[in-house]
């Protein structure tokens, strides 16, 4: 069963990365930025003090003009940093992106033996990376559990939000033990609240 799962997994990821891959570097960025937008006016981004991010990598939904933007508007704006054994440090981020540098798999990270950290526990929201999601709040990550171990230390009340292209929202995703849910999807088409 584990294996079929791991195999209809990576098949999922080979075409999100494929559809991805298809779209022009004007669209991507012209949906972020309407993505972005809508995330902007939401109750739950306006009331979040404290934000965890990701850094785009790739052909992922653009984050970096988002990053400056929270970071303008006040809140406490932290990005991961990959470390041993799937965990993240979530370091404090001022200076997006004079104080990163291409760390794990090339993504922009801050060093966490200088930056400021917090713990899960305190994070009012994650902006969550990830290659395809269901409406239901199934997320398909790229299998490192990097974020599966990270929303189970997170508050009950830590908003997981997804921005994802439309196109990458699929029918279902093999669900696992340590797999998590996400709470909102927010694409350039729709916003979906997850029912718990």
């Amino acid at each position: 069963m584990a294996e079929n799962i791991k195999s209809i997994k990576k098949t999922l990821r080979e075409e999100a990365r494929a559809l991805r891959a298809s779209m022009t570097p004007e669209y991507r960025e012209k949906a972020s930025a309407r993505i972005f937008d809508k995330i902007k006016e939401m109750d739950c981004y306006k009331k979040a003090g404290s934000i965890l991010i990701y850094v785009t990598f790739g052909d992922e939904i653009v984050t970096p003009p988002f990053i400056r933007y929270m970071i303008e508007d006040g809140k406490n704006v932290y990005t991961p940093t990959c470390l041993e054994d799937s965990a993240m440090a979530l370091c404090h981020t001022s200076n997006f992106p004079d104080d990163h540098r291409p760390g794990t798999w090339g993504i922009l990270e801050m060093d966490p033996k200088t930056a400021e950290t917090i713990e899960p526990e305190e994070l009012d929201m994650v902006v969550t990376p990830g290659l395809a999601f269901t409406l239901t709040g199934k997320r398909l990550g790229y299998g490192g559990g990097y974020y599966d171990r990270l929303f189970s230390a997170v508050r009950e009340d830590c908003v997981k939000l997804v921005p994802t292209y439309d196109c990458c929202i699929v029918d279902d995703i093999p669900y696992g033990r340590y797999d998590r849910y996400v709470d909102m999807l927010v694409t350039e088409k729709k916003t979906v609240f997850v029912k718990k």
